[in-house]
C-alpha cells in the first residue's frame, strides 16, 4: 500500500512539473513619436496659383514635415483672408494699398514680399486682323467711350471687351495704370473669374477684347502690340511694356518660423528657378 501511495505522489509530481509556466504579458513597444505635420495656408490671386502650386510641391518633397494648402479666390480674399485667421500667406497680384499696409495709427498690418515680375497682355481672337492699339485707344475701349471694331480700321461689329471679376489683382492694375483717373470699367464689359476663362472666351469669340498675364497666353488668342511694344518678360524687364505689376505674397506682420523659412527658399535660387519658368525672377 505504502509503495502505491508512493508511486502516485511522485505521478503526481511529475505532472505538475510538466505543465507550462504561465506566459508573462507582452507589453506593446511604444512607437517613437512622429512630429505633427505644419500647415501653411496659401490663398488668392488667380494668376499666381499655378506657380505657388509648382513652389509648393518642390518645397515639401524637400521638407516632408511641412504641408502647404494651395487655393484661389483672387487677391482681395487673400486680403480678407489674412485678416480673418484663414490663411498665413496671401497671394496678390497688385500693388497693396496704403491703408492695407498700416492701420491709421501708422502700423504696419501687411507686410509684402514681391516673388515675381509679370505683363499683361491684350489678347483677341486670332481671326481678328488687329495687330497693335495705342494705349490711348484702349483707355477709350475700357472706359466704354469706343465700342466699334470699324473705329479701328476692322469691318466687324462692336467690341466686346472681357475683364475680371471685382476683387482681381489682374483688373485692379489693368483700371489702375488704363483707366482715366476716377472713370469706372464699361458697363457692358463680360466679367470672368480666372484667367483661363477670359482666354476661353476670346478664343471662341471674334469681337472679343481681353487681357491675361503673360503666364497665360495661349496660342488660341492673339496678342496684341502696345504702342508698338510687344508684351514680353523682354520688356516688362526693360521697362518698355507698361502694363507691369510685381507679384507678392502678403502676411499678417513679418513671417515667422516656417512661413519664413517658406518664403526665403522661394526667393532663393532654387525658388527663383521655378518663378522663371513663368516670370521675371526677382533675384
Amino acid at each position: 500500500m505504502r509503495c502505491l501511495l508512493g508511486m502516485l505522489i511522485w505521478a503526481a509530481l511529475l505532472v505538475a512539473c510538466a505543465q507550462p509556466a504561465p506566459e508573462e504579458a507582452i507589453l506593446p513597444v511604444a512607437a517613437s513619436p512622429t512630429p505633427e505635420a505644419l500647415v501653411i495656408r496659401v490663398t488668392g490671386s488667380h494668376t499666381m496659383e499655378p506657380l505657388l502650386r509648382e513652389l509648393a510641391r518642390t518645397y515639401m518633397r524637400e521638407n516632408t514635415s511641412v504641408i502647404i494648402e494651395v487655393s484661389g479666390g483672387g487677391s482681395r480674399w487673400a486680403i480678407e483672408a489674412l485678416h480673418s485667421g484663414q490663411a498665413e500667406i496671401g497671394m496678390v497680384s497688385r500693388p497693396l494699398d496704403t491703408s492695407e499696409r498700416a492701420d491709421a495709427a501708422g502700423n504696419v498690418v501687411l507686410v509684402e514680399t514681391p516673388i515675381a515680375r509679370d505683363g499683361l497682355a491684350l489678347i483677341v481672337h486670332p481671326g481678328n486682323p488687329i495687330n497693335k492699339m495705342e494705349r490711348a485707344q484702349l483707355a477709350s475701349i475700357f472706359a466704354g467711350d469706343l465700342f466699334l471694331w470699324d473705329d479701328m480700321g476692322w469691318l466687324a461689329g462692336q467690341i466686346q471687351v472681357v475683364s475680371r471679376e471685382a476683387g482681381s489683382g489682374d483688373r485692379a492694375v489693368m483700371e489702375a495704370l488704363l483707366l482715366p483717373e476716377g472713370r469706372p470699367l464699361s458697363l457692358n464689359a463680360v466679367l470672368m473669374p480666372e484667367p483661363a476663362a477670359v482666354v476661353a472666351y476670346v478664343a471662341k469669340e471674334p469681337d472679343a477684347l481681353g487681357y491675361v498675364s503673360l503666364a497665360q497666353l495661349s496660342s488660341v488668342v492673339k496678342v496684341l502690340r502696345v504702342d508698338n511694344v510687344t508684351p514680353s518678360l523682354e520688356t516688362v524687364a526693360s521697362g518698355e511694356y507698361p502694363f507691369a505689376r510685381d507679384l507678392l505674397l502678403v502676411t499678417l506682420g513679418s513671417p515667422e518660423g516656417e512661413v519664413q523659412r517658406f518664403m526665403a527658399w522661394v526667393l532663393g535660387p532654387e525658388g527663383q528657378r521655378i518663378v522663371a519658368r513663368r516670370y521675371l525672377p526677382m533675384q
